[in-house]
C-alpha cells in the first residue's frame, strides 16, 4: 500500500501549524463534520486510532466482566484483543467460505444468555450481510459495533459501512482508503451513545456551551483525541475521496480481468447487495495448482519486486485466545494472498503482478 497524498495535505498541515492550534482546532471539527456528511451519520468523533475507536465503542456499552462478545474468526484481531484487556469473553464465529464475511448462521448458534454485543468486521472492502445480522441483534437485544476499518466507503443496500450498526468505527492508518497517518473515527446515530463516546474520548470532560468547569470529570475517561494536524490531512484526503474511489474500483476491475477465470485462483465473492470499494485486493490460491504453498508464493513474488501480505491469522493459531479452529476461517487464513492495492497502480503494473503470480502456478 501507498498513501494517496497529492492534494492539499501539505498546505492544510502548514495552516494548522501556523495557527498554533496543533492539538484541538478548526480542522478537527471540520474533519468530523465532513466525515459525518460523507457517510450520512449524525455524530462522528475523531480519535487517535481505529483501535481507540473500538475501545471507546466497547466502553460506551457499559459491559461487565465475563460478558460475551461475538467476533469473526477471520479478521484483524484488534477487537478481540480489546475484549481480553477489558476482561470480556470473545466468542469467535466462522465465516462464509465464498464471501469471507462472518456467517449469520454461526452468530445465531453462538448466542447465550451472556452475549451482549456483536462486532462485525468487514473484510477487505466486502460487507457482511447486515440485514440478517441486525435482525439477529434486534431479536436478542444485542448491540452491534461495525468495524469498518477495511469497509469504508463500501455500501450495503445503499448504506455506507459503519452506519448500519449501533456504533461504527473507522481507521485512518497509513494503509487505509483515506489516511491521517494513524487515527480513526467512532460514529453513531444514537444521541445517548454519542454523549458517552464524546466524554470517554477526552477525560470525561464536557466541551463547548455545556462546559461549566475546567478539569471537571463527568466519568473516568481517556485521552483518545486526534490532533488538529492529523485532521488537517484528513480534510485534504476527504476532498479527493471520489477520485480515490474511482481509482480503487478501476484497480479491482483490472485484477478481476486478469485473474477471475484463472485455474487455482478464487476471488472474494461480492453479493448483489454490496457496492464494494475494495480496500485490499485479496485472492485465495488452491494448493493443487500452487503446491509450494501460499508463503512460498509470497517469497517468490517478493524476489520479483512484488510485496504481498498473507491472510489474517486465526485466533486459534494464537495461543493466548485458547479457542478451537473454525473450518472456513482456517481454510481462508491459510490460502489468502493480498496483492498490491494502492490506487496509483497502473495497468501495466497490475498485469506484471498477475503474470508473475501465474508464472508460479504448476501446469
Amino acid at each position: 500500500m501507498r498513501p494517496y497524498i497529492n492534494g492539499n495535505e501539505s498546505r492544510y498541515i502548514s495552516e494548522a501549524l501556523d495557527t498554533t492550534w496543533i492539538s484541538d482546532g478548526d480542522f478537527l471539527r471540520n474533519f468530523q463534520d465532513n466525515f459525518s456528511n460523507q457517510i450520512s451519520i449524525k455524530y462522528s468523533f475523531a480519535v487517535s486510532s481505529g483501535t481507540a475507536a473500538l475501545h471507546l465503542a466497547l466502553l460506551s456499552l457499559d459491559l461487565e466482566e465475563g460478558d460475551e462478545i461475538i467476533i469473526p474468526s477471520f479478521c484483524f484481531l484488534a477487537s478481540a484483543n480489546l475484549c481480553l484487556q477489558l476482561k470480556l469473553k470473545p466468542v469467535f464465529v466462522d465465516i462464509e467460505i465464498d464471501t469471507w464475511c462472518m456467517s449469520p448462521e454461526s452468530i445465531l448458534r453462538s448466542i447465550t444468555n451472556s452475549t451482549k454485543a456483536i462486532i462485525v468486521v468487514h473484510p477487505y472492502g466486502n460487507l457482511c450481510d447486515m440485514n440478517k445480522i441486525m435482525s439477529i441483534a434486534n431479536k436478542y437485544n444485542l448491540k452491534v459495533i461495525e468495524d469498518a476499518a477495511e469497509g469504508f466507503p463500501s455500501k450495503y443496500k445503499n448504506k455506507i459501512s459503519g452506519t448500519i450498526g449501533h456504533i461504527g468505527t473507522f481507521s485512518f492508518q497509513a494503509t487505509k482508503t483515506i489516511t491521517t497517518g494513524e487515527g480513526g473515527m467512532v460514529c453513531t446515530n444514537d444521541s445517548k451513545l454519542a454523549d458517552k463516546l464524546e466524554l470517554l474520548r477526552s477525560h470525561g470532560f464536557k466541551y463547548g456551551k455545556q462546559r461549566e468547569k475546567h478539569y471537571w470529570h463527568e466519568l473516568p475517561g481517556l485521552n483518545y483525541r486526534m490532533t488538529n494536524i492529523q485532521a488537517a490531512m484528513g480534510c485534504a484526503q476527504l476532498e479527493k475521496i471520489n477520485l480515490i474511489i474511482k481509482n480503487k474500483k478501476k484497480l479491482s476491475s483490472l485484477y478481476t480481468k486478469y485473474l477471475e477465470s484463472q485455474k487455482g485462483i478464487s476471488l472474494q465473492k461480492i453479493t448483489k447487495d454490496v457496492e464494494p470499494v475494495i480496500w485490499a485486493f485479496a485472492i485465495k490460491i488452491d494448493t493443487k495448482y500452487f503446491p509450494q504453498g501460499r508463503d512460498s508464493v509470497m517469497s517468490k513474488l517478493e524476489a520479483l519486486g512484488i510485496e504481498t501480505r498473507p491472510g489474517f491469522y486465526t485466533p486459534s493459531s494464537l495461543r493466548y485466545f485458547n479457542c478451537n479452529d473454525l473450518e472456513n476461517s482456517t481454510k481462508i487464513a491459510a490460502s489468502t494472498l493480498v496483492l498490491p492495492s494502492y490506487p496509483q497502480l497502473k495497468e501495466n503494473e497490475i498485469e506484471y503482478v498477475c503474470k508473475s503470480l501465474l508464472s508460479l502456478r504448476k501446469k
